[in-house]
């Protein structure tokens, strides 16, 4: 099966090299990766577009962080909400949360 992966960060950022090593795993056989999937910064100001894009194309997304640690999100998957950062719930935040 053919691999087909797709970044729309810039050369050097976190996702670009994850899926440089993604392409060379898959020449070996190896890819923990999903054949066809996108690799994307997960703080890219575009994310929620990028994942919905992808998911429309019936491909994975590969998160990346600045360490390189990824997260692989397929079609269908339930994405979890983000939890409450402990400074927002703080008093004189600013931002009252509900109580978890």
């Amino acid at each position: 099966m053919a691999t087909r992966v797709k970044s729309t960060s810039n050369l050097g950022s976190p996702a670009s090299r994850v899926m440089d090593e993604a392409i060379e795993l898959a020449i070996k056989g190896r890819s923990p990766y999903p054949s066809r999937a996108s690799f994307v910064n997960h703080d890219a100001p575009n994310l929620a577009k990028e994942i919905a894009h992808a998911f429309d194309e019936d491909s994975a997304v590969v998160l990346v962080w600045p360490d390189l640690s990824s997260r692989v999100l397929k079609p269908g998957d339930q994405i979890p909400a983000p939890a409450p950062s402990a400074t927002l719930s703080e008093s004189g935040s600013g931002i009252d949360l509900p109580a978890a």
